[in-house]
């Protein structure tokens, strides 16, 4: 009965002691994630965000120039009407674009549902929502209509590749806002 009793105990004690283990790994892991999450926010590299519903399949390529002359970088999506999405990019070190331009494949894109193009640099953001975009950008074979609240991008001409190129009134207010970091 006694060794009935030292058996259970201490198949309890082992139980007990796996689950003690188990939750305290869980806040570490939690905390590492949280640490790196605020080491990409407080980059001092440039990341610029497209947040939308794109409806078909793309790669979209962000055209800047720089210092070094131009440069690209390209970032794949997946089409799904009904999703938001959100696009990243990273400019290369501590880099701060004179002009960029978002481009659309020749074939995919041809509709998006616009939310959000958002520029940061150690949490410094500048978010251009709505009809703030046609103030900062220029659309080439993109026309644009509002549903609602929402800003509906559709290719105009299905020839050619479609592009969101940023204005002088941005590019200038990028550079008094990035590059005295």
């Amino acid at each position: 009965m006694i060794s009935k009793f030292k058996n259970n105990t201490l198949v309890f004690i082992l139980v007990l002691a796996s689950f003690m283990g188990c939750k305290d790994q869980k806040p570490k892991e939690k905390e590492t994630t949280e640490n790196e999450q605020t080491k990409k926010e407080n980059s001092r590299d440039l990341n610029l965000f497209f947040d939308g519903v794109f409806s078909n399949d793309d790669e979209v390529v962000l055209h800047f120039e720089d210092i070094e002359g131009m440069d690209s970088i390209r970032n794949s999506l997946k089409g799904m009407p009904n999703n938001w999405q959100r696009v990243t990019y990273r400019f290369p070190e501590e880099t701060i674009p004179y002009g960029f331009s978002l481009t659309f494949s020749d074939e995919s894109t041809n509709k998006i549902k616009f939310d959000k193009i958002v520029l940061n640099r150690m949490d410094d953001r500048i978010i251009i929502k709505d009809s703030t975009l046609l103030v900062y950008f220029k659309l080439k074979n993109l026309q644009h209509r509002f549903e609602g609240n929402k800003l509906i991008l559709e290719k105009s001409s299905q020839n050619g590749s479609a592009q969101i190129i940023s204005k002088e009134n941005l590019n200038s207010r990028i550079e008094n806002r990035y590059t005295q970091y």
